[in-house]
């Protein structure tokens, strides 16, 4: 039974040194990539507020455009402006 266990040992440390390996190189790939991740990232939160924020000036606009029709049209109806159509 000694060998068996000096075997499951060494096949042990073996796969440690494996696995320490595998998470260099993970870690590697990993802070190889971090800069364009973080570039993409702020893209992406910049180009969601942007959009957020015109998403909120379109629509304030739309109800000013709306209003000075519905104000324009307010008028004309109680006679306080006269459109000739003759012209």
């Amino acid at each position: 039974q000694q060998p068996y266990t000096t075997q499951l040992n060494i096949s042990k440390s073996s796969k440690m040194v494996e696995n320490k390996d595998a998470k260099d190189a993970v870690e590697a790939a990993i802070d190889k990539v971090k800069p364009l991740i973080a570039k993409v990232s702020f893209g992406g939160v910049m180009g969601f507020c942007s959009g957020y924020a015109m998403k909120k000036v379109g629509k304030a606009v739309a109800v000013t455009i709306g209003l000075g029709f519905f104000g324009l049209q307010s008028a004309a109806y109680l006679g306080y402006i006269d459109v000739n159509w003759n012209k």
